[in-house]
């Protein structure tokens, strides 16, 4: 049965009932959550429309969600990714993700929302290492754009 948790309870009881049983062998691990804005741009270039590096010292598995409110006016499409810097494209979480026709929530989390080359998750390197970043990069126009890329990461001990 699962460890009922109250208003009055001590923060550090609280915490050991939010680790779960111990089981040997096992280790808990707490998932993060990074929050980018997404930039809209009149010429797209590689890793504008958001970036975000790992600010872990330790490699990391992400996954990502987009959260498009307000479509682009232009025609674009979104390839988000690994990468080895804030200025490049990359398209192995979600491939082509159109954003330019519709608002609406997107995960590479999803089989339907990844394309061709994207996938549910990324180990992305510790920081400063060679592919540290997750980048969003618009194939075309996407002024207007509006939204969030929220990064579910989980720090590989």
């Amino acid at each position: 049965m699962a460890e009922t948790i109250a208003q009055a309870d001590v923060l550090s009881e609280v915490v050991k009932k939010m680790a779960g049983p111990a089981v040997s062998g096992v280790t808990y691990l707490p998932a993060k959550v990074a929050k980018v804005s997404l930039s809209a741009e009149g010429t797209p270039s590689n890793g504008g429309m958001f970036s975000w590096q790992n600010p872990e010292s330790v490699a990391v598995f992400a996954a990502l969600i987009l959260d498009v409110t307000t479509e682009a006016t232009g025609a674009a499409t979104a390839d988000c990714g690994k990468a080895a810097s804030a200025a490049a494209s990359a398209d192995t979480l979600l491939d082509g993700k159109d954003v330019g026709t519709a608002s609406g929530t997107f995960s590479s989390l999803e089989s339907d929302d990844v394309g061709t080359n994207g996938k549910a998750f990324q180990r992305i390197d510790a920081k400063d290492g060679t592919n540290d970043y997750v980048t969003g990069t618009a194939s075309a126009d996407s002024s207007g754009l509006v939204g969030s890329a929220y990064i579910v990461y989980i720090p590989v001990s």
